[in-house]
C-alpha cells in the first residue's frame, strides 16, 4: 500500500473523519508484520482492535442479570426483637440523663453578687479600674502623634500645585519663543 495515504488516513482517522472502508483499509495495513517505525504506536492500537472485537462474552446473559440485580431494591433489616423491645427503656434512660444533667449544671451556676459590702471601698475600685483602663487607651494612642509630622509633609506637598502652575506658565512661554523663533525666521529669509 501507499504509505503516503496510509499517513493521509492515520490524520483523518485522528479527526474522526474516516469512513468504515477506511477503517478496514487502515486495520489490514497494521495487521503486517512490516509496518514503518514512525507508524509502530498505530500498530498496536490497531492490534488491540482487531483482537477486542475477536473476543467473546464469556455469558451472554451476564448483562442482564447484572442489571436486574442493580435494580433489585433491598428492604432495610429490621431490627432484632430483643432491640425492639429496648427502646422504650433506652429513651426513658436518656431522658433521666437529660434531666440529671440539666439540673447540676442550674444548680452549680454561680449567681452574680456584690463583693464589696462597703460603697466607699467598691466607687474606689471601680475609679481605680477606670483609670487603669484609661491609661491603657492613652498610651495607646500616643503613637498617634506622629501623624502630625505627617501631616506636616502634605502640606508641604501641596506647594507642588504651585509649582504646576509655574510648569505651565513656562509651557507659555515656550509657546512665545517658537512665534518669536518662526518671525525671525521670516523676516531673516526676506
Amino acid at each position: 500500500m501507499n504509505l503516503q495515504r496510509i499517513e493521509q488516513l492515520i490524520l483523518k482517522y485522528e479527526k474522526g473523519e474516516t469512513s468504515l472502508e477506511e477503517e478496514l483499509e487502515l486495520k489490514i495495513f497494521f495487521a503486517k508484520e512490516n509496518v514503518p517505525l514512525h507508524l509502530a504506536g498505530y500498530k498496536d492500537l490497531f492490534t488491540f482492535y482487531r483482537k477486542a472485537v475477536e473476543e467473546e462474552i464469556p455469558d451472554p446473559d451476564f448483562d442482564e442479570r447484572f442489571l436486574k440485580a442493580i435494580n433489585q431494591s433491598e428492604e432495610p433489616k429490621q431490627p432484632l426483637g430483643r432491640i425492639r423491645k429496648l427502646y422504650p427503656a433506652l429513651s426513658i434512660a436518656a431522658a433521666i440523663v437529660l434531666l440529671i444533667g440539666s439540673y447540676v449544671i442550674l444548680v452549680n451556676q454561680r449567681n452574680a453578687r456584690d463583693t464589696f459590702d462597703d460603697p466607699a471601698i467598691a466607687y474606689a475600685e471601680t475609679k481605680k479600674i477606670l483609670l487603669k483602663v484609661s491609661d491603657n487607651l492613652n498610651s495607646g494612642t500616643e503613637e498617634l502623634a506622629n501623624m502630625k509630622s505627617i501631616n506636616a509633609g502634605m502640606e508641604d506637598l501641596n506647594n507642588i500645585k504651585s509649582f504646576d502652575e509655574g510648569m505651565k506658565n513656562m509651557r507659555r512661554i515656550s509657546v512665545l519663543d517658537k512665534s518669536k523663533d518662526i518671525i525671525t525666521q521670516k523676516t531673516n529669509k526676506q
